[in-house]
């Protein structure tokens, strides 16, 4: 059977909810799967687990190899699918049966490279929660312009609510930057995706189920908090190869960096934000210079933030913006993180 979608599952010691993601991954309505799980060199059971599935079902291929990072395994899923689409599920998630069948219908019908749904963020454990997510924080259904779309750069990227057209994907060199653990790689990702696509159809229907009770989960882990320049390095590259230039698409890069730079900065301890905020404004500046009159992406507060940080002395930077900008508040043990009244993450106090 030739499959029709290549599913890439990252696995790396996620025995407690591989199952539970293998099981909804096998269960699709769209029968004609392959499911590409990359086990990078977890020390739990996990291996057993993949391997389990893979004498069961032979959609399932099982990948063994040391760790490299969720970059790499994730490439490493993209090279060896043969697919004519390709989807990424994280093993601690789970998806419902017909996402599959229904974003490959909405990506052909309106011939767009890529095609996105709607998700839940899912609390399990002490009593089930969800929450209804979509990039574009409405519940919005049909085709996205991302150069018109300026929200899509201060929310979640949600690598794995997407459907990809494969052909398209390797041949405009989208891929994962292969730095150590699983450290933003999902951001670049999908912001070379959007920049190349130009468009793409957005589903408001749920069909992701997006766990946030896995303590091990890499976005409470603030040992990485260096990462992100990287991942903007990555980005800058990719944009300067694929053509990718002008006012816009420097007013674009800002955004999404100053996004991620204040969900990086709430993870670090305090006494390394002067090294992040330096880091930043060489990040930035070039973008920013060619961004200052750019209309229509980056808001006047935003603007603001970026005239602050690398027009001026970074001692500065922050004096006199104050709560409306960026603000920090604490409610039934969660802190939310908010930039310009946009809700940029939320997490687990004291974590």
């Amino acid at each position: 059977m030739k499959a029709i979608v290549s599913v890439v599952v990252p696995v790396y010691n996620v025995q407690a909810y591989l199952r539970q993601c293998l099981e909804s991954v096998l269960r699709q309505s769209m029968r004609e799967l392959e499911v590409i799980c990359i086990d990078d060199g977890s020390t739990d059971g996990s291996a057993a687990i993949i391997d389990e599935y893979a004498r069961q079902d032979s959609r399932v291929v099982p990948v063994h190899v040391p760790n490299g990072g969720y970059g790499k395994a994730v490439n490493r899923g993209i090279d060896m699918a043969t697919g004519e689409c390709l989807c990424i599920v994280e093993p601690d998630d789970f998806i419902d049966r017909d996402m599959f069948h229904v974003l490959y219908s909405c990506l052909k019908r309106h011939q767009v490279p890529m095609a996105k749904s709607a998700w839940y963020d899912y609390w399990d454990g002490g009593g089930e929660k969800k929450i209804f997510r979509s990039v574009t924080q409405d519940d919005r259904e049909g085709i996205v312009e991302v150069f018109d779309t300026p929200v899509l750069y201060v929310t979640n990227p949600a690598i794995w609510t997407a459907l990809y057209d494969l052909a398209w994907l390797r041949h405009c060199g989208i891929r994962c930057n292969e730095t150590p653990g699983a450290s933003y790689q999902d951001a670049g990702f999908v912001l070379k995706a959007y920049l190349s696509a130009g468009r793409f159809y957005l589903s408001n229907r749920p069909f992701y189920w997006y766990r946030q009770t896995n303590a091990n989960s890499s976005v409470k882990n603030p040992s990485k908090v260096f990462c992100i320049f990287d991942e903007f390095a990555c980005i800058d590259d990719y944009c300067v190869h694929a053509g990718l230039n002008g006012s816009r698409i420097a007013a674009i890069l800002c955004k999404r960096k100053l996004s991620m730079y204040f969900w990086d900065l709430e993870l670090a301890p305090s006494h390394l934000h002067g090294d992040i905020r330096s880091r930043m404004r060489a990040a930035v500046r070039a973008n920013w210079q060619m961004a200052r009159h750019a209309s229509g992406i980056l808001t006047q507060a935003e603007k603001d933030i970026l005239s602050k940080l690398c027009d001026s002395s970074a001692r500065r930077f922050l004096s006199g913006i104050g709560s409306a900008l960026y603000s920090r508040t604490k409610r039934n043990g969660y802190v939310r993180l908010r930039l310009c009244g946009i809700r940029i993450g939320k997490r687990r106090n004291g974590r």
